[in-house]
């Protein structure tokens, strides 16, 4: 037999059984072995649950209790996941005068420069700029420059998108080319804005143009190279309310048709920061629960035909290609970066030799399984994808591959900007390339794996949600030619996937349930059986997520879901108690300092769960203490009640401690005149140049929390 390392007992004469099973796993674990953990708590009510992540050693810290209703649900649960986005006509505010000087970042084909000649007439006076011969759209100096030499703006109209490749001529090279023209043109225009506030009037609107580029009706061709500008948009919305962007999505037809729907729309407040214009009427997105077909049939996995899986040796994969097998599947190519197979690495982890383990058993059993290796992000990736295709009978192909690195807009740049995008974007365009070359007409399945970063625009992931954006709208496109094709955007995943591990516990924090790979696999199966096209999946508490994201419920994408929860849960108001605001109003400047302060500091040790105020330090960096990307939109909503004004994702950023986010949040509250020796809140600039001192790394850290 097997020699043991070491005995274990699991039953010890005398001693409570629970207690020696629970030191046998104990040792077992520690012996470098690994329990399914799974099974060992089944039964026990267990959840996993959130600590702080700041030192906490020789502390108690008591955990919060846990119901355990979520753990004793039946398995068709997931059944209350599914959501889809429709679009909803909301009439415009009143009209308003277009006056003053404004900056428009013009297309070449004339949309926003017919838009705005019109208004010349109401004193509107615009300063129009071309990409390329005016200004290199992958340069930030450029815009710096820019808007150092004029004086400041009433409104800034950004209509580059507008000349990106129309969906019939695109490839790979020329989708790249648009994401440098219109992702880094916008990236380093709203970088440049950040760094000169005084270059643009404190309410002065920032229209960011496309046109065509949102599926409003059901079955309409969406342009795939301006999707990216729309995901990446609901970030900057989210990450920077102070500069009032609105994404506006003009519909198609003549230039002249479309240069009056945009000088319509410059002269009105939009509903909301995201709208589309069809005709006469404004629409505004609107998240709904998704209906079950009565009809659905489970999705029928052929033994007779291949299917790619993109990502196909990370975890997400391998669960796909085990529901694959399990229904019936016998041939599937994992597409990777690194052939695992390979017996001559010797470098992979942990979670790549147990992935080597499990494939290897596939062929054992005679399933025809092999890795693919190709960098999606590579130029040649294309030519490798094509002899692929043409080689096998295609069935199915799975997009999940993916790369995703949270970083602010303000320290973000184009080339890690493009680093992130490549692999979900172009894999996503190429695969579809690849298809349509090879003129592939068993094709039954193109299944995209998408986020929830691209629906609502979470912050310090605008590379993120352009990617997946754009990847939606490419199935948008194939479902309007008749050709098969599903955009699932989830939620966190719990087990695996980019959002894994600390995001996934700070976003469960948020009311966003990380979701498991069963629960995940039996969600994939419902959404195929269903054929939404375009569908959302996520194990949500609405009742929480709400008030922390969208406070003053401005957004219409919630509005529907707040009208089906529990009004007390959602609709408190700063009126119904006194805000901070109110409190001070009375107050001299040195009290009201003194009052925010502790405010402040209670807020923050209810946050990070903190035993104690003394562990928060006025001057000391919030950031260190524990506050990541995702209490900082906690406290970014907290604050917008208690003191009425709009605060940007990126606070922790701007007013990096206690005693500067008290003097930036009393600001126009107080009467000061007599604290003129009152510290200045922190600029900008000055937040930016700390970014710019730090490493890749350490801003990785900083905004992961780590």
């Amino acid at each position: 037999g097997v020699e043991a390392r070491a005995w274990l007992p699991s039953l010890v004469r005398g001693s409570d059984a629970g207690a020696s099973l629970s030191e046998a796993v104990a040792g077992y674990y520690a012996a470098g072995g690994q329990p399914d953990w799974a099974a060992y708590y089944a039964g026990r009510g267990c959840q996993r649950i959130s600590v702080p992540t700041y030192p906490f050693q020789g502390k108690k810290h008591w955990l919060k209790g846990h119901t355990v209703e979520a753990e004793l649900a039946p398995a068709d649960v997931v059944a209350d996941w599914f959501y889809r986005v429709d679009w909803q006509p909301q009439a415009a505010h009143a009209e308003r005068a277009v006056q003053g000087r404004w900056l428009v970042l013009c297309d070449c084909g004339g949309i926003a420069a017919h838009g705005v000649d019109a208004l010349g007439q109401q004193g509107l006076v615009a300063d129009c700029v071309m990409a390329g011969g005016d200004i290199d759209p992958t340069q930030p100096a450029a815009f710096e420059r820019l808007l150092a030499e004029r004086p400041p703006y009433a409104g800034i109209v950004y209509a580059w998108a507008l000349d990106c490749t129309a969906n019939d001529q695109l490839d790979g090279e020329r989708l790249q080319a648009d994401e440098a023209l219109s992702c880094g043109g916008l990236l380093h225009l709203v970088q440049a804005l950040l760094q000169r506030p005084a270059a643009r009037e404190a309410s002065a609107p920032l229209y960011i143009v496309t046109r065509d580029a949102q599926g409003v009706e059901a079955g309409a061709a969406v342009s795939v190279s301006q999707a990216p500008v729309v995901g990446m948009a609901k970030v900057i919305a989210t990450e920077h309310p102070e500069l009032h962007s609105v994404s506006v999505d003009l519909a198609g037809g003549s230039v002249e048709a479309a240069g009056e729907q945009l000088g319509w729309s410059l002269c009105r407040r939009l509903p909301g920061d995201c709208v589309a214009l069809r005709g006469e009427s404004v629409l505004v997105p609107s998240m709904q629960k998704l209906a079950s077909d009565p009809d659905a049939k489970p999705v029928l996995i052929k033994s007779t035909g291949c299917y790619l899986i993109t990502g196909g040796t990370g975890a997400l994969g391998m669960a796909v290609a085990q529901w694959l097998i399990e229904q019936g599947a016998e041939s599937i190519v994992l597409i990777a970066r690194t052939d695992i197979l390979d017996p001559s690495l010797d470098t992979l982890s942990k979670a790549q030799l147990t992935a080597r383990d499990q494939i290897n058993t596939w062929i054992a059993e005679g399933i025809d399984i092999s890795v693919g290796v190709v960098d999606l992000q590579d130029s040649a990736a294309q030519a490798l994808l094509d002899k692929w295709v043409a080689d096998r009978p295609i069935r199915g192909v799975f997009h999940l591959a993916g790369s995703n690195r949270p970083t602010a807009v303000a320290a973000m740049n184009l080339a890690g900007f493009r680093a992130v995008s490549a692999a979900k974007m172009l894999g996503c365009w190429r695969l579809h390339q690849a298809l349509t070359t090879a003129g592939v007409h068993q094709l039954e399945l193109f299944v995209v794996f998408s986020s929830i970063a691209a629906v609502w625009g979470a912050a310090g992931m605008a590379h993120y949600a352009a990617a997946n954006e754009c990847a939606n709208a490419l199935v948008d496109w194939r479902r309007s030619k008749k050709l098969c094709g599903h955009a699932i955007q989830w939620g966190p995943w719990g087990d695996a996937g980019m959002a894994a591990g600390h995001y996934a516990e700070k976003a469960e924090s948020m009311g966003l349930n990380p979701i498991s790979m069963a629960k995940g696999i039996q969600a994939l199966e419902h959404i195929l059986a269903h054929n939404p096209g375009r569908s959302i999946a996520l194990s949500v508490d609405w009742s929480k997520f709400i008030p922390v994201f969208d406070p003053h419920g401005a957004r219409p994408l919630f509005r529907l879901l707040r009208a089906g929860e529990r009004e007390g849960a959602l609709t408190a108001t700063p009126e119904q108690s006194e805000t901070v605001a109110a409190r001070i109003a009375a107050m001299d400047a040195d009290a009201a300092r003194n009052y925010v302060r502790a405010y402040l500091t209670a807020i923050c040790v209810e946050l990070l769960e903190m035993d104690s105020q003394a562990q928060i330090k006025g001057d000391a960096p919030l950031r260190e203490a524990g506050i990541d990307s995702i209490l900082a939109i906690h406290l970014k909503g907290i604050l917008e009640k208690q003191f009425s004004k709009k605060i940007a994702a990126t606070i922790v950023f701007d007013c990096p401690t206690i005693n500067e986010m008290s003097e930036f949040l009393i600001s126009g509250l107080v009467d000061e005149s007599d604290q003129s020796d009152a510290p200045a809140p922190p600029s900008f600039m000055e937040a930016l140049a700390k970014v710019e001192k730090m490493n890749e790394t350490e801003v990785e850290n900083v905004l992961s929390g780590n």
